[in-house]
């Protein structure tokens, strides 16, 4: 876990860095034989990514592909990306023949084992740099792959048979991929690490440091969508919750804040209901109708897309996961609709939980609870 606890203040130092030089966060600006070695450390690949500032081709790369959430997800858990400028760096790209660019050369070890010229476009890009890894699979570590640690292999549960440290390096690779809050890391990954950080020490430490970097980066104002969505997570389980709070609220009350906010509806939504601000919530998410109905359609749609990347127990935690966020999700809105004196409303969302009448009657009293109303029976 002290490993990890320095991977993750290396990972926020770099993305700072990277913001202020105008760079996708995925670069890694430590040097190509520093990479190499890391790369090899890791049992990842090595990605040499030769470009220039004067190239229109390479220009579009960095705009579209190496920003792209799927390139940078994928990156994350499988490759160190190493960028090269040619006119700095002429004798590395005379070893490598980087003529054209730009020119992207994959490296396991210290050895070439593929390469592509010319632009890529983010799905093509991730599909040809992960057939590379699956074709070198048995000379790169366990970490490689799209799903790792205690997700694909897990054929439990409880906090005492759960690794920190692989629950730890899951979600920093999922939690950009889980735009909605109720993919693996709001489903799966949270809920282990709220549960685990209640008896490990050094975990409670690894995320009150890391919500401590992202609360800095906030206040430079150099976060991006990731670390929002990374904060809202982490604060709760840490003795940052009010800070949180304070600052979700005050983002609502500019223009700005509300826009940027609204990418993270449902991060937004729990940490004020946890909050008892039931009516700044009501404001924030407009029409609860319409919000459970999307709540409804991306919980599925999380599901169908990520219960087969699982494997044994992880599958049954995804969806008990699931279907409680969503049903916490659900039941807040209720209370929402309650409150704004919409009984017709709340009564129409109460017809929209499953089928598990009793556990969604839980969700809604705990809500009704939180917000100081009487509860919806549902019929």
């Amino acid at each position: 876990m002290l490993n990890q606890m320095t991977r993750v203040a290396i990972v926020a130092s770099m993305f700072t860095a990277g913001v202020a030089l105008g760079e996708p966060e995925v670069f890694s600006h430590n040097g190509f034989e520093a990479d190499q070695q890391a790369a090899a450390e890791a049992g990842k690949m090595q990605v040499a990514y030769f470009t220039a500032t004067w190239c229109p081709p390479c220009k579009k790369m960095k705009a579209e592909t190496w920003v792209d959430e799927e390139v940078v997800s994928w990156a994350d858990a499988n490759a160190v990306i190493t960028p090269v400028d040619v006119d700095q760096h002429r004798a590395l790209a005379s070893k490598f023949r980087a003529r054209s660019i730009p020119t992207i050369v994959v490296i396991v070890g210290d050895k070439e084992v593929a390469r592509t010229v010319g632009y890529q476009s983010a799905s093509k890009f991730t599909n040809w740099l992960e057939g590379i890894r699956e074709e070198h699979a048995d000379k790169l570590g366990s970490s490689s792959g799209s799903v790792s640690g205690s997700m694909s292999g897990a054929d439990t549960s409880s906090a005492a048979e759960l690794n920190a440290g692989d629950v730890l390096r899951d979600y920093n690779v999922q939690v950009k991929k889980d735009q909605s809050g109720l993919g693996m890391t709001g489903s799966l990954l949270i809920p282990q690490l709220a549960s685990l950080s209640k008896t490990d020490p050094i975990l409670l430490e690894t995320l009150t440091e890391r919500v401590g970097e992202l609360s800095t980066l906030i206040e430079n104002g150099s976060i991006n969508a990731a670390g929002v969505r990374e904060y809202l997570q982490l604060a709760p389980l840490t003795e940052y919750a009010d800070e949180a709070t304070a600052w979700v609220e005050a983002q609502l009350a500019i223009p700005a804040g509300k826009s940027m906010l609204s990418k993270h509806k449902l991060l937004v939504q729990n940490i004020l209901t946890d909050a008892g601000n039931y009516e700044l919530a009501s404001e924030f998410v407009g029409n609860p109708v319409q919000q459970a109905r999307k709540l409804i359609s991306a919980s599925a749609r999380s599901t169908v897309t990520l219960v087969r990347d699982l494997k044994g127990r992880a599958v049954t935690d995804f969806k008990n996961g699931n279907t409680a966020l969503l049903n916490r999700g659900l039941a807040d809105l209720v209370a929402m609709a309650q409150l704004s004196g919409d009984e017709n409303k709340a009564n129409v969302i109460a017809k929209m939980f499953g089928e598990d009448a009793s556990v969604a009657q839980e969700a809604i009293n705990a809500a009704a609870e939180r917000a100081g109303v009487e509860p919806v029976k549902i019929q």
